[in-house]
């Protein structure tokens, strides 16, 4: 096989059967142009057994001796991969084929300017869009402002990796006591290079039933300081690698849309009771307001997003329809 002009990489750990799916559907690609690359972390079920079961020329699969942790995992599932161009899928996620064809076939990958691509993300249990992009091409500011710190979820991400300091990865890794979105590092790191951004509305993965979570399960990611943490530690990395004014200005506006959503999620709070919610909240309103860079703008999202969802501002814009309707 020629070197692929497009690598869909899989890190996997302890779901054998999910992974069999994931790589199946996409084996359905029908360019021979890509490669499936599978990194199996270290395994205890019957995932290397499976992984070994597939017959297909474009599917090439490695395993760490021991299991390194997410970050880690994904970072050299990545670095290994044959092509320039990498398309992330969770290993517990089913790829659109269609979507991967189209974007070969189009030979958008061509393009020296190319950083990254987003597509949709379709659920199947919820019967509905877990992120819809409409079709837009942007870069500099915009593309900052569209995608840093906007991809959390690990799949349907294409991108450019020589645009990635590896190295500093693996430093941010070793330092941090936790690593969650190695992805989303990536990202910047791309963006910082002024390279340009694809949204397309067309489904690039389907998510399925998701199964033990690393970020959720192995670094309490729902327990608030957790999630001070993490904007704490994005303001760190993105001063490590020099985002100017602009780019810096607009990530700590990303950060606080992120707060301000955190904090009227009902879901992420979980089954706190009220007073006690109440005051995590304050709390964790109140240390994010002390994060460099982010509390100013923190202050005025929560703001505009109270006053959206008060009743008071429901009353005077019924006012308003009715005054323009006499």
């Amino acid at each position: 096989m020629s070197k692929p002009i497009l690598s869909i990489c899989i890190p996997t750990y302890n779901r054998a059967d999910k992974v069999l799916k994931c790589i199946l559907s996409s084996l359905e690609v029908v360019s021979n142009e890509i490669e499936v690359f599978v990194c199996d972390n270290g395994s205890e079920d019957d995932t290397w057994n499976v992984l070994n079961s597939i017959i297909d020329n474009r599917l090439r699969i490695i395993r760490n001796s021991v299991n390194c942790g997410f970050a880690l995992n994904l970072l050299r599932v990545v670095e290994e991969s044959k092509s320039n161009f990498v398309f992330l899928m969770s290993d517990d996620d089913l790829v659109n084929p269609k979507f991967i064809d189209s974007i070969i076939e189009e030979r958008l990958l061509e393009s020296s300017n190319l950083g990254l691509i987003y597509g949709s993300i379709y659920s199947i249990g919820d019967k509905n869009y877990y992120s819809k992009y409409n079709d837009t091409v942007c870069r500099g500011s915009l593309a900052y402002k569209r995608c840093a710190i906007k991809h959390p979820y690990m799949s349907s991400m294409l991108f450019s990796k020589s645009e990635i300091d590896f190295e500093r990865l693996r430093s941010y890794i070793k330092n941090e006591k936790h690593f969650m979105y190695p992805q989303e590092v990536m990202v910047l790191m791309i963006l910082n290079r002024q390279k340009e951004a694809i949204l397309r509305s067309d489904i690039a993965c389907y998510q399925g039933e998701p199964g033990k979570s690393f970020i959720e399960d192995e670094t309490e990611y729902f327990n608030y300081s957790q999630r001070i943490e993490l904007v704490a530690q994005y303001i760190r990395i993105s001063d490590d690698i020099s985002l100017n004014r602009n780019l810096s200005r607009i990530l700590y506006k990303n950060l606080a849309d992120i707060v301000v959503q955190v904090l009227f999620d009902k879901i992420a709070w979980g089954n706190l009771k009220s007073f006690k919610l109440k005051l995590k909240k304050i709390g964790f309103y109140i240390s994010v307001l002390k994060i460099k860079g982010v509390g100013l703008y923190l202050g005025v999202r929560f703001l505009l997003r109270v006053l959206r969802t008060s009743s008071f501002v429901k009353i005077i814009m019924k006012i308003k329809s009715l005054i323009k309707s006499s």
